[in-house]
């Protein structure tokens, strides 16, 4: 097993700061839990920089779920961020098969 804890858009990283030190997965929520197909809550960007900042030293990765789109992770998989939770965004109601979706997917740049 692995610790690890889930952000809430509401919490701010300064709330779990002494856990990011006992944790080695950081789950942070883009979207209030609970809905599909929620937009994307801007301030997520920032608390996903200060942790970006901090898991070098405090030895964690982190992780992206919620209106997660392509643009997110071309923007934030090269900083840092270790895998993304795909939904509504980027993967469901593409309109063709899933394995032509995922290999899209998996041939983004970075």
């Amino acid at each position: 097993m692995v610790p690890g804890i889930a952000i809430n858009p509401g919490t701010s990283v300064e709330n779990v700061y002494e856990m990011l030190r006992i944790v080695k997965k950081v789950l942070v929520m883009s979207v209030n839990p609970g809905n599909a197909g929620q937009m994307y809550l801007p301030y997520v960007g920032k608390k996903i920089t200060k942790l970006l900042a901090l898991k070098e030293d405090m030895d964690f990765e982190i992780y992206w779920d919620g209106a997660c789109s392509a643009d997110k992770i071309l923007e934030f998989a090269p900083k840092g961020v270790k895998g993304f939770v795909l939904g509504t965004t980027l993967l469901f109601g593409r309109g063709k098969p899933y394995g032509e979706t995922l290999q899209a997917i998996r041939e983004l740049r970075f």
